[in-house]
This record gives C-alpha cells, sequence and structure tokens, in this order.
C-alpha cells in the first residue's frame, strides 16, 4: 500500500511504501489513527520548547500533537 507524507515535518513518518508483512499486523493490532496536520505537529514543537525546553524532531512531536489536538477522545 502506498502512502504520502502530510509535508516537511511528517515525512520522517512515512514511508514511500507499507511494508507486505507490517501492514496485516498493524491492521489486527493498532486500534485507532490520528492524523495530524503539519502546522500541529509545528505547534507541539513550539509548545514543547515554550514550556519545557524541549528541542523534538517533528517526527517526535508528533505523538504530542495529537494529545494537544482534541481529537483523542471518542
Amino acid at each position: 500500500m502506498d502512502a504520502e507524507a502530510g509535508g516537511i515535518a511528517a515525512d520522517s513518518l512515512a514511508p514511500r511504501r507499507v511494508g507486505e508483512l507490517t501492514f496485516p499486523l498493524a491492521q489486527k493490532i493498532v486500534e485507532r489513527v490520528l492524523l495530524v496536520s503539519e502546522g500541529e505537529i509545528q505547534k507541539a514543537q513550539q509548545v514543547l520548547w515554550k514550556e519545557m525546553r524541549i528541542a523534538a524532531e517533528p517526527g517526535g512531536a508528533a505523538t504530542f500533537a495529537a494529545l494537544l489536538s482534541k481529537n483523542i477522545s471518542q
């Protein structure tokens, strides 16, 4: 299955192709997927730096961006 990155910040998280072995495993194990925008990742980086003095690489800030996005509640 082909996958596209959403932008420069998210590029490190998106392979060109999802593996034939990995994708079926993810379908069985992963409960849900949250998409965050390039801007949300950048905002998360800014919050991490401003509040905690943590310099995070964009891929590392993506999970925090999902938490900040408020899309995590069901």
